[in-house]
């Protein structure tokens, strides 16, 4: 998330949560000047650098109780109550920012709030028709936004309402044209309908990848050491190091995997890190956050590991790194 300050005399609402997205997807808030809390500029540093815990340590009791003294002289802070909520779920406290996102409603019903209350819903397949509201008083609220626009086909899609949810992907698409992510979408979710062609998707995939993944992109040289007694590095990328199915079926192949003979790297671009992410992490002999990274970046990363076989494993779903791939 990034912050952005402002003068209070350049605040068109101070004190009021006022979010924009930029074209990559990064969050930006921006808020009145002078008067942030320090513990929140720190701790969203410590997630940006990747050192959750402590970032956690930032958020303990004490420091927030700063924030009920700030809302104690304004209740209208809602901006301090998003960045402390987007905060506690970037540190995987949920149901602590779920306190505060809920808070903020009862003062201001701003989309983005909304969003995470879907995003964070979504997850637990229980709360699907929860997410499902809070993603259509986004979409009220926000219409022109692309990603909330997105969430709000696949929370559709995924209460039934297939053919509604994917117009509203082809919606997405079509306001973000050279967004990898939100062309392919549409594609994958058209999956859940009946009688498909197969023509249509050999041709829709391949068009993509001629736009997005062109051969131009790949690498010519390596750094690897063609050195047969040397053990294989092999890399994992994938969005579901997770509770999720993907992880489940995975598990049992990273196990079976004779480490005298093979060097595992795991690249996770994880939205909600959990136990599972936890846990496949120390199967890993090396594992990369690479969530919210460049794809240049990450291309580079994996030829300074010098990996010699990188395997995706989430083919054209949400998330994938197939960009990266593209890369060779």
């Amino acid at each position: 998330m990034s912050i952005q300050t402002v003068p209070a005399e350049k605040s068109s609402q101070p004190g009021r949560l006022q979010s924009l997205v930029a074209g990559d997807g990064q969050m930006q808030l921006v808020v009145e000047g002078g008067d942030l809390p320090a513990f929140l500029l720190e701790a969203n540093q410590a997630v940006v650098a990747g050192r959750i815990d402590q970032a956690r340590q930032c958020l303990c009791p004490e420091n927030i109780t700063q924030i009920a003294r700030c809302l104690a002289q304004d209740s209208t802070r809602t901006d301090l109550m998003f960045i402390l909520a987007k905060l506690l779920l970037d540190t995987h406290q949920h149901a602590r920012a779920e306190h505060w996102l809920r808070k903020i409603l009862t003062i201001e019903p701003h989309p983005s709030v909304f969003k995470e209350l879907a995003d964070l819903c979504c997850r637990d397949a229980a709360r699907r028709s929860e997410a499902l509201e809070f993603s259509e008083h986004a979409y009220e609220l926000a219409s022109e936004d692309t990603t909330i626009c997105s969430n709000y086909g696949r929370d559709l899609i995924y209460a039934g309402r297939v053919e509604e949810g994917i117009d509203l992907l082809y919606e997405a698409a079509q306001k973000a044209p050279d967004d990898a992510c939100h062309q392919l979408n549409p594609l994958w979710y058209r999956h859940y309908l009946p009688d498909q062609d197969r023509r249509f998707f050999h041709h829709e995939y391949r068009a993509w990848a001629q736009r997005f993944a062109p051969l131009h992109l790949c690498r010519h040289d390596h750094l690897n050491q063609p050195e047969p007694q040397r053990r294989l590095r092999i890399g994992y990328i994938s969005p579901n190091f997770c509770r999720n199915v993907v992880a489940y079926t995975f598990e049992p192949v990273l196990d079976g995997h004779n480490h005298s003979r093979v060097e595992l790297f795991g690249y996770g671009n994880v939205n909600y890190p959990d136990e599972i992410t936890t846990r496949l992490q120390g199967k890993f002999n090396h594992y990369r956050d690479i969530k919210g990274i460049p794809v240049e970046a990450i291309a580079e990363q994996i030829r300074s590991d010098r990996i010699d076989i990188l395997v995706a494993l989430a083919g054209h779903c949400t998330g994938n790194c197939l960009a990266v791939l593209a890369y060779k």
